[in-house]
């Protein structure tokens, strides 16, 4: 079970207030493939199929290229952290192998994009901080991601964030 809050943000002030509070896993860019049927079976049901490319620029492990194939589930009702079942498993091969794959499947890209993503762990919870490189206009986001959402909201006050800020949109509706 995913439960994970997100975010608009000012990205140099939360890096500032991170600061001696998170330690800083590493950085990557993420080049995500969203699929669905051509009726929009899964869209239409809530769900989301994914390929995401996932190379490292900078951490320990830079330069590694990781391909993760995903399956999130409906929402589950929550006043404002999403709640869904996910399932994510990394493959071995290239992303465009996966992709043709599962065309043949009767699957087809609906969307693309890409994002940088810093990565942080806090007390347990994991915090990621996304900008579109080409897509400005988005804006930019901290995702909260905890096993519970009481340990979502204690982070969020801590780093000053408010409900206010929260973005219910998937970064696919925005």
């Amino acid at each position: 079970m995913e439960i994970e809050v997100k975010c608009r943000v000012d990205l140099r002030a939360l890096r500032r207030r991170l600061a001696g509070k998170a330690q800083y896993v590493d950085t990557v860019r993420q080049k995500d493939c969203l699929l669905d049927y051509k009726d929009a079976k899964l869209r239409k049901a809530d769900e989301l199929f994914r390929v995401r490319e996932e190379y490292v620029l900078h951490g320990p492990n830079w330069g590694e290229k990781r391909v993760l194939v995903t399956f999130k589930g409906k929402k589950l009702k929550s006043k404002l952290a999403k709640r869904r079942v996910e399932r994510e498993e990394e493959v071995l091969g290239e992303a465009e192998d996966v992709l043709e794959a599962a065309r043949e499947m009767g699957l087809q890209t609906h969307l693309e994009y890409e994002k940088i993503r810093e990565r942080y762990e806090m007390k347990g919870a994991k915090i990621e901080l996304d900008h579109f490189p080409k897509h400005a206009e988005l804006g930019t986001f901290v995702e909260v991601e905890a096993k519970d959402g009481g340990a979502i909201w204690k982070i969020m006050m801590e780093l000053g964030l408010r409900r206010a800020d929260v973005e219910q949109k998937s970064y696919a509706h925005l």
